[in-house]
């Protein structure tokens, strides 16, 4: 789910960063206005602000620390990022059988299928003897008071 969006956020920010940078080239080939001016140096900052929005994207994803010491390479982050998705990526999983499972579907029975067990009570426990070994700290008149409507 979030893989989507992000990819789907991405993909809007190239097509943005695109956008802006033909704008900008559009701008750069006119005749010197003031005005063409003003508007050259206004998309010259939506650029830069958009390129600041994609290394910080890739940044993130790349969990990387040289982005704090001013490494600018995109490219540098990405290859990061596709690695760790290498690394990252699970190629199977051991059933209660103890068989290896590759198939996407198996794999999410195998996970359910444990899941389940995990939050299923096997038997209803009796928590009577466990309470009765518990010291009372409290007395019936504060309880009383404590269990008093707020006023």
């Amino acid at each position: 789910m979030f893989s989507t969006w992000s990819n789907a956020r991405f993909k809007e920010l190239k097509l943005h960063i695109e956008n802006a940078k033909a704008k900008l080239e559009t701008l750069q080939n006119q005749p010197p206005t003031r005005d063409m001016i003003d508007q050259y140096r206004t998309q010259c900052a939506v650029v830069n602000q958009l390129l600041q929005q994609e290394e910080a994207f890739w940044g993130t994803r790349a969990k990387d620390q040289k982005l704090k010491f001013g490494d600018r390479n995109t490219r540098y982050f990405h290859e990061k990022v596709k690695q760790r998705r290498r690394k990252n990526r699970m190629k199977g999983i051991w059933n209660e059988n103890g068989n290896w499972v590759e198939e996407a579907g198996d794999i999410q029975q195998v996970a359910k299928a444990y899941f389940d067990r995990l939050f299923t009570a096997a038997e209803e426990i009796n928590l009577d003897p466990v309470i009765d070994a518990v010291h009372a700290c409290i007395s019936t008149s504060d309880n009383d008071a404590l269990c008093r409507d707020f006023t």
